[in-house]
């Protein structure tokens, strides 16, 4: 198993069976076998199955002497840390797994083990990263990469992910998997996700279909997305679609925090959605998770008949115009109160009057104001 790049597990084999284990890192000026912590069970025809958070699980296999001991099963299974380089045993098998049989990492970070001589049970292990938390998630990666390429994975949980890791889609027959590869990625938080570098060149990971995930702080796994590697697919010419959920059609309006919301959808998956105002001018800037909304601050538009619109963007490229919900922007302020002198009177040059409806009223801006008095038209 390439455990990292240019790093190799091999464990078990041989007749009698063992439970040696040993590591080479092909990286080192000189490259050289040695051993490491034994396996608590000698076995042959084992499976070994690489995990998003790149430890090994093996499974089945035989400790009887000979070429495929039946009467001989292993069950219980066994996981290698590479961090530790030591293994720790694990649930034991309902089935036993010998020669023909197969062990295939899915999507969902669980392992599908199967087969072996005539044995028709199908069994899933859930590894432990399973029973620690909630997991991330994926919502929308591209369908190919070339080698080198930085490009982006939408998901809501960008600040809480410690890891992003591919590994190459199996292909299990008689007890190996030549096809199986790990990839620790470089990445880098961004709004709405992560930028994920692809490995440089093909010897670091040949060109195929990859499982991607992303792993939490706890270590946590996503649910993979498939992503292919240093090939082509087709042009994604289908746009999103994309409709404002409010504020409704001919609303009025007003204030400094009217929210705007837009559903949107696309077959690959959302970018983002830009709200706009006449079809010109932004409200605030892109935003790329969902529920997509935005705060408006009506003041700064002119009171009037308005039009709101939402822009969707896929990762292609592809752009879609919600259709415009016209909303009456109001942001005038109660009429004031009339003031009304009910009487005047002037005695040793005291002038004294009775107002009605002295006080204050509210203006547009919310600032109270109160009642002035003039004579000859000076105040």
């Amino acid at each position: 198993v390439m455990y990292d790049d240019g790093k190799v597990l091999v464990m078990g084999g041989v007749d009698p069976p063992t439970s040696a284990a040993e590591v080479i890192d092909l990286n080192a000026p000189t490259a050289a076998w040695r051993l490491v912590a034994s396996m608590a069970n000698a076995r042959r025809q084992l499976n070994a199955t690489l995990l998003p958070d790149g430890k090994v699980l093996v499974t089945g296999g035989t400790s009887g002497p000979g070429f495929n001991n039946t009467a001989t099963p292993v069950f219980a299974a066994e996981m290698w840390d590479p961090a530790t380089e030591r293994w720790t045993t694990m649930a034991s098998a309902q089935a036993p797994r010998l020669y023909h049989s197969a062990a295939l990492l899915l999507p969902d970070g669980r392992v599908l083990t199967t087969g072996g001589d005539d044995i028709t049970q199908v069994e899933l292990y859930s590894p432990p990263y399973l029973f620690a938390g909630a997991r991330p998630g994926i919502t929308a990666v591209p369908a190919a990469v070339s080698f080198g390429q930085s490009y982006f994975v939408e998901t809501p949980d960008a600040t809480n992910i410690a890891k992003v890791t591919w590994i190459r889609l199996g292909s299990v027959t008689h007890a190996f998997d030549m096809n199986q590869r790990i990839n620790s990625l470089s990445f880098s938080q961004a709004p709405g996700g992560l930028n994920v570098l692809a490995p440089s060149n093909p010897n670091l990971a040949p060109p195929g279909h990859y499982l991607l995930f992303i792993l939490n702080a706890n270590g946590v796994p996503s649910i993979a997305k498939i992503v292919q590697l240093g090939g082509s697919v087709a042009p994604d010419p289908t746009p999103p679609t994309v409709s404002i959920t409010a504020p409704a059609d001919g609303t009025t309006v007003s204030g400094s925090s009217v929210t705007v919301s837009a559903n949107a959808s696309d077959n690959v998956g959302v970018s983002g959605v830009q709200f706009k105002l006449d079809g010109t001018t932004n409200l605030g800037t892109e935003d790329t998770l969902s529920p997509y909304s935005v705060a408006w601050n009506s003041t700064t538009a002119t009171n009037g008949l308005h039009t709101l619109t939402a822009v969707a963007r896929d990762a292609a490229g592809n752009t879609t115009i919600s259709a415009g919900v016209s909303v009456t922007v109001n942001n005038t302020g109660p009429a004031l109160p009339d003031v009304i002198v009910t009487s005047l009177s002037y005695a040793s040059g005291v002038f004294t009057s009775t107002v009605k409806n002295q006080g204050t009223a509210a203006t547009p801006a919310g600032i109270a104001i109160g009642v002035a008095y003039s004579v000859d038209g000076v105040y």
